[in-house]
């Protein structure tokens, strides 16, 4: 019991150290129990990977906070979305070679029968050196929801695109 109470003390001064790295001030718990220090700790830094930027509506903090992810739709035309389709489809269907470019395949669909080429296709990695694909991530409004998490000085380390059944 005493070995899982100083685990748990232990989180809780981490989860303070990084709050206090996040906000340049110190967490300071209400009383001394570590499960209160704990729930300071973790809703003071909950919010931390979003920059208010007046872009982002509130629902859409708490969904990004509540799930790591945000969908905004309507985004791209849909001549932007059949262009990059096209460009997916071109890959897979090695139409078109990239230097750089690595093709994954999901080895479960890939010994169906039943499944065209490119649904075999689960990720395209360093897509970097395609201007069609990269032009994805240089799109005006791609951007300007990315710098509500990244800031405004943004560069790519790793282009991979996903493809999800």
């Amino acid at each position: 019991m005493a070995n899982s109470l100083d685990r748990v003390s232990k989180s809780s001064d981490r989860l303070r150290t990084i709050g206090e790295h996040l906000f340049a001030s110190k967490i300071t718990p209400s009383s001394s129990t570590t499960s209160q220090a704990f729930a300071i700790a973790q809703s003071s830094i909950k919010d931390v990977y979003v920059l208010h930027n007046n872009l982002l509506t509130a629902d859409q903090v708490q969904f990004y906070n509540a799930n790591g992810y945000l969908v905004v739709r309507n985004l791209l035309s849909s001549e932007d979305i059949h262009r990059y389709i096209k460009r997916f489809d071109q890959i897979c269907k090695k139409e078109v070679e990239i230097p750089g470019l690595v093709i994954m395949k999901d080895v479960g669909v890939l010994k169906s029968k039943f499944l065209a080429n490119e649904r075999v296709v689960n990720k395209l990695q360093d897509f970097q050196n395609d201007e069609v694909l990269f032009s994805y991530c240089q799109l005006p409004q791609i951007l300007e929801y990315v710098e509500c998490f990244t800031g405004p000085d943004i560069k790519v380390s790793h282009a991979c695109l996903l493809q999800k059944p």
